[in-house]
């Protein structure tokens, strides 16, 4: 089976980019707009407010909607910078409201047709509980996207890489958000068989990134890195459903792992499982980059887990498991899923070959 949301800082709709530096994606604002008021030159520079009507928000562990009544204030100062300070609440599908204001900069580029710069640092206040990490974190935002009719603006929040909680024996302790990655990988074309996730909307990057993922699996000798660019792309300024977020992390992680670059392979699955915990073929993957790294015992768990899920392309799991199996010499139980393998489909080369040779070993003394 193929398959593969912002604090809100509001401005009117424009094209920027701008890297989030060593942060992870927590949840999308998509937030509804009236036009500007303009209140004129001030002492400081050019005054208007962007009032908030409405909208959602949604990301791995928190969703909701954003409430009417708040404004983005904002100052077009003499040097052509504009401060922004976005004031708003925003409650969650629990019922908790969450008192936001974002403030930051947009810089206008040096040179026509160049990239504005613009970053943000959203801060939270949260009711003591289940959302007490929203004041304990270090957040950035960006806009990635916006409409015209309705006024609307879609923006990422992202966690910086600062000391995050983490409950441990009941007391609250601090430690790096960085994963705790594991070297691994992708598998060369004789060994394992990755399974890029199909992208469901419409974001052509990450259509683009789906296909240069499921070219990689098969053909990993001849991978490039500008592969990545379609990726990184769609995840930094596209406007993905959590799904194909999910899946746009798994593709990318299959093209890491095919440049042979493990850590950041294994940090793209991790954070695809972070989103969608529950998509076998994303456990497939991550069991193949534990193979690349000879963690045969992980690719195997791995595997097995895809199978419980439901994996829909079982025959190429089956395959992926016989390879591990007879890696760690467990010859008879390699057989027996390289004999599932082609009973799932018959007649497949790859593993008929691979069979033969199998029992050309299992014979000798």
């Amino acid at each position: 089976m193929k398959r593969l949301l912002a604090v809100l800082v509001l401005i009117c709709p424009m094209a920027f980019a701008q890297g989030v530096p060593e942060a992870e994606f927590v949840f999308q604002i998509r937030a509804e707009l009236e036009p500007a008021i303009v209140l004129g030159d001030s002492s400081d520079g050019q005054r208007q407010a962007i009032p908030i009507i409405g909208g959602v928000f949604e990301g791995p562990d928190i969703k909701g909607e954003i409430l009417p009544g708040g404004a983005d204030y904002q100052l077009l100062r003499p040097d052509g910078v504009r401060e922004l300070e976005a004031v708003y609440m925003i409650r969650t599908d629990d019922g908790e409201l969450i008192n936001v204001v974002n403030a930051g900069i947009i810089v206008a580029p040096e040179e026509e047709g160049g990239e504005s710069y613009i970053m943000t640092t959203p801060k939270f206040r949260a009711p003591i509980g289940k959302y007490d990490w929203l004041n304990k974190t270090v957040f950035l935002s960006r806009i990635v996207g916006g409409r015209d009719d309705p006024p609307a603006v879609f923006i990422n929040v992202y966690r910086s890489e600062v000391a995050q909680p983490l409950q441990e024996s009941g007391t609250q302790m601090f430690i790096s958000r960085r994963l705790l990655l594991v070297p691994a990988g992708l598998l060369f074309a004789q060994a394992v068989m990755g399974q890029a996730l199909f992208v469901f909307g419409g974001d052509s990057k990450a259509q683009a990134c789906f296909d240069n993922a499921e070219y990689a699996a098969k053909n990993i000798p001849i991978v490039n890195r500008g592969m990545l660019e379609p990726c990184d792309y769609a995840l930094d300024f596209g406007t993905l459903s959590l799904k194909d977020r999910a899946a746009t992390y798994s593709n990318r992680g299959i093209i890491y792992a095919a440049n042979e670059n493990i850590e950041s392979a294994m940090s793209d699955y991790a954070k695809a499982l972070a989103i969608s915990p529950d998509t076998p073929e994303i456990f497939v993957n991550r069991g193949n980059a534990y193979f690349m790294d000879r963690n045969f015992a992980m690719a195997l768990e791995d595997y097995d887990h895809s199978v419980a899920l439901g994996i829909s392309e079982l025959h190429i799991v089956r395959y992926n498991m016989g390879m591990a199996l007879e890696n760690i010499g467990n010859l008879e139980a390699a057989e027996e899923q390289f004999l599932a393998a082609l009973e799932l489909q018959p007649g497949w080369e790859l593993v008929e070959n691979r069979l033969i040779r199998l029992r050309e070993k299992m014979q000798q003394p």
